[in-house]
Parts: structure tokens; sequence; C-alpha cells
């Protein structure tokens, strides 16, 4: 093998590693919207976990026609503590995101439509974070409640 063509080949792969970088970090930027102010590196002690199902992190609580402004997770658990819920992804996916804790200080759920998931969701959100939506399914949360979360689903913020 020549040198040119050793370089080709090295030039090759490090185009392919920036490419998979890239997309890798345009998949977590949504996530970090929550990580950055919620994140912790030790999970507290939980009361009770489970596998949850998609959740989808969102700037608007209800899909729009043609909005494009959102990106699905599709394994997390979800784990009930005693201050809050946490967020976590399941493995074999982890891609570096770190779990998140949502305070149940400040959390508010509100109904959601979004039609691309196939069960009903709601849209959770935090006063710290304003203008940023974890839509997950209403059984999740009816889950957390049923263990003890000091949470309750609300009214549209629109109808306010």
């Amino acid at each position: 093998m020549s040198i040119s063509s050793l370089f080709s080949a090295l030039v090759g792969l490090a185009m392919l590693a920036g490419c998979f970088w890239f997309i890798l970090h345009l998949q977590q930027k949504r996530w970090n919207w929550f990580s950055s102010r919620f994140g912790v590196r030790q999970i507290p002690d939980e009361i009770a976990s489970k596998p949850g199902a998609a959740i989808v992190f969102s700037s608007a609580p209800n899909r729009e026609l043609l909005a494009s402004d959102y990106t699905t997770c599709r394994s997390i658990t979800l784990a009930m503590h005693r201050k809050g819920l946490s967020v976590r992804v399941r493995g074999p996916n982890y891609y570096a995101n770190q779990p998140f804790l949502l305070p149940f200080e400040g959390l508010r759920v509100q109904p959601s439509r979004w039609p691309d998931l196939l069960y009903d969701t709601v849209a959770v959100s935090h006063r710290r974070l304003p203008g940023a939506y974890l839509i997950m399914a209403k059984d999740d949360i009816d889950w957390a409640i049923a263990q003890g979360a000091p949470i309750t689903i609300g009214q549209h913020e629109e109808s306010r």
C-alpha cells in the first residue's frame, strides 16, 4: 500500500468519525436542555423505577402539522425519588447522556396532543427551564402519581 493510499484511508476514517460525532452531538442537543439544568452524576436512592415509553424532547407541548423541532428518545428508564422524577437512558444506548432528576417543586404536567406517539401523552415542563417540554406517556405519569409523586395533570396552557 502506498503512502498516498494510506493517507487517503486515514482521511476517510477521520471524516467518518467526524460525521458520527456530529450526528451524536445533534441527537444529544435536546437531552442536554434538561441535563444541563437538572443533571446528576449520582442518582439518589429510588423508591420505584420502570422502563418508560418513548419520550419526546420538544419546544412546544403539542405537535403541530409541520413541526420539526423535537427529538424522540425510545429507551428510557423513569424512576421515582423522594425529591423528584429521574430520567435516564437504558443500556446499551447510553451515548454519554447524563441522567437528570426533575424536582417536584416547579414541575408542571399538562395534557398534550402528539399524534406521532400511539398513546395518550402529557407535556412535562419545569419553571426553571421555560420553553422545553418532555412529551411522555400519560400512563408513565399516572404510575408516578400512584407511587406517591405530588403532581397532578393540569390544563392546557392555552386555556389558562
